[in-house]
């Protein structure tokens, strides 16, 4: 039979542990989920890059489109 202390300790550490691990195991969880979201979002931002420089690459490369169509424009109306 346990004292009223021994049992209130008794008590306390078997309702104290369990808590105590579910809440470390929300906080390992959550740790988790932070260092997932931080390698996403540099994942992201280097795809954003990548995406940036092959726009600007593309419009440098078709650039000369423009200059065709201002060439074949003046040509035309140089002419008429």
């Amino acid at each position: 039979m346990y004292t009223g202390f021994e049992y209130t300790k008794k008590f306390q550490r078997t309702t104290q542990e369990p808590v105590t691990r579910l809440i470390n195991n929300e906080l390992n969880r959550l740790e988790n989920l932070e260092k997932k979201y931080s390698e996403i979002e540099k994942k992201l931002n280097n795809i954003e890059k990548k995406i940036e420089t092959k726009r600007f690459n593309l419009n440098w490369n078709l650039s000369f489109l423009y200059d065709i169509e201002d060439f074949v424009i003046n040509q035309y109306t140089n002419h008429n």
